[in-house]
């Protein structure tokens, strides 16, 4: 069983009307409802994602990236409290916002350390942490304007036995390239898996239960960008990243996006 709340949750049909039913009668269909798939038939989604090709005319991915970041998923502790991690790092967002952090060279704005590419490869994805506790982070990455990376998306199991969730990740500022999926730990003979010929271009992926989701993207975009599972809960439990690239190339900065926090203060200082 991947999911804990399987047993209350019912499948039901609603039906979605344009027309002013204070005025007429909604006549509803006399054909029986097509039987779909219940919300947790992984088997069946994964068949649906595997399927999902590139659209005519899209460009086809590089056969090289110029850097890999491994991303472990995991459900995990701080003060008692639930939160979910990469690589054991839960991101927590600082008050002042990176893109002015950044470009302004403010010191102190937020936690420098920076955040590691990869996780332990003895790191069992099919058992509950060893360890569930977690610790907080910025969960910066700094990448080189105009390179290639890529991103493995690493499931696991939950805090609870058995349990290992779906989560669709979602990148902004860019388009990448679904390389492949898989199941289990991912390794570096997976590579020879991936789809270069027709990979589609998306800027959300799903990595199933105890799966990975490889993706691959070009870095062509200044500013600073978040990549998160669009599971809103998760992403303010900390499961979420940030990717700089080109910080140098912004220019100007609107005010009311960096009204908050140190650059808050450093506008006032200017107009003081």
């Amino acid at each position: 069983m991947y999911r804990s709340v399987s047993k209350r949750l019912t499948a039901l049909l609603a039906i979605l009307s344009y027309l002013n039913n204070s005025q007429s009668q909604l006549e509803l269909p006399m054909a029986t409802p097509p039987t779909t798939p219940l919300w947790n038939n992984y088997t069946h989604s994964k068949s649906f994602s595997y399927k999902i090709l590139a659209a005519k005319g899209t460009p086809k991915p590089s056969k090289k990236a110029d850097r890999l970041i491994q991303l472990l998923n995991t459900q995990n502790r701080i003060d008692g409290f639930i939160k979910w991690s990469l690589n054991n790092v839960s991101m927590v967002l600082p008050s002042t916002p990176y893109l002015g952090s950044l470009r302004y060279s403010l010191k102190g704005a937020f936690d420098q350390k920076k955040p590691r590419d990869r996780f332990g490869a003895n790191y069992n994805v099919m058992k509950p942490p060893i360890n569930p506790n977690t610790t907080t982070g910025s969960n910066l990455y700094e990448i080189k304007l105009n390179s290639t990376v890529d991103i493995i998306l690493q499931n696991a199991n939950a805090l609870a036995e058995n349990v290992s969730e779906i989560h669709p990740w979602h990148l902004h500022g860019h388009d990448f390239w679904v390389l492949g999926y898989g199941e289990g730990l991912f390794r570096k003979k997976d590579v020879s898996r991936f789809n270069f010929e027709n990979a589609p271009l998306r800027n959300t992926a799903v990595i199933f239960p105890y799966g990975w989701t490889a993706i691959r993207f070009i870095a062509d975009n200044p500013g600073v960008w978040a990549f998160h599972c669009h599971i809103e809960p998760h992403l303010h439990m900390g499961m979420g990243v940030v990717l700089a690239e080109g910080i140098d190339l912004v220019k100007e900065i609107p005010k009311d996006a960096i009204s908050c926090g140190k650059t808050a203060n450093m506008l006032m200082n200017q107009h003081g």
